[in-house]
């Protein structure tokens, strides 16, 4: 039958539904994604019919990694192994995290005189990428922060805007951690900003003759500073 017929679609979704229930069993679907650009998570991606997705009550998508997602991990050598689920459709759950999975080979062990290669079967592994702040120790975030907290040479203060140049904060981050991304470096002083550890205050810029905002630490909310309440 054609996938593109809602009611055929729909006659085959009640099949489904009636073998689960005179089973008691668990149906799972898989389908193609439309063609195109993919956006994980939206379960408008599913190709065919849409009587197929209003009859799922659990929906996810299965994407390969982006080149931006590559970038940012660091992972561009092996990005073609790694793949991401997302929650696209729930009905009797809230939407959790998206999961990583990395494509592996598994040896069989079947190696014979004759065959001496043996066979490989791929399999799926859980893969946690790296975070913003993993590694981050407190000696390489309090100098982080105290060069930020100084400023530069020319008297202006570091910003967290995006559209910050010579004055973006995440420059310093890099400097002192140069493995991490630019995106992972945005997060780390989005994070400072969000815990206080980092505020932004208004200063004036004597070399433009007018006031800007800027980066100052919290001496009291430095990373390994402990107070009595």
């Amino acid at each position: 039958m054609s996938e593109n017929d809602n009611n055929l679609i729909d006659q085959v979704c009640t099949l489904l539904v009636n073998l689960a229930d005179e089973f008691d069993l668990a149906v799972d679907l898989l389908s193609h994604v439309r063609k195109g650009s993919a956006t994980p998570g939206d379960a408008d991606q599913d190709r065919g019919a849409s009587a197929k997705k209003d009859a799922g009550r659990l929906m996810r998508t299965l994407m390969p990694m982006s080149t931006d997602e590559a970038q940012l991990y660091k992972v561009k050598s092996h990005r073609h192994t790694l793949v991401r689920v997302d929650d696209a459709k729930l009905n009797i759950a809230r939407h959790g995290e998206k999961m990583w999975f990395r494509l592996v080979g598994v040896e069989l062990g079947n190696c014979t005189d004759a065959y001496g290669n043996g066979d490989s079967v791929q399999a799926a592994e859980r893969w946690n990428p790296p975070k913003a702040f993993d590694g981050v120790t407190i000696a390489v975030a309090c100098a982080i922060i105290d060069e930020i907290d100084q400023g530069l040479p020319s008297g202006q203060c570091y910003s967290a805007s995006t559209a910050a140049k010579n004055r973006a904060a995440w420059k310093v981050v890099q400097k002192h951690l140069p493995d991490k991304s630019p995106t992972h470096c945005r997060q780390i002083i989005n994070g400072w900003l969000l815990t206080g550890v980092l505020t932004e205050e208004t200063y004036h810029n004597a070399n433009r003759g007018e006031d800007e905002r800027g980066l100052l630490a919290d001496p009291a909310k430095r990373p390994g500073t402990t107070h009595d309440e």
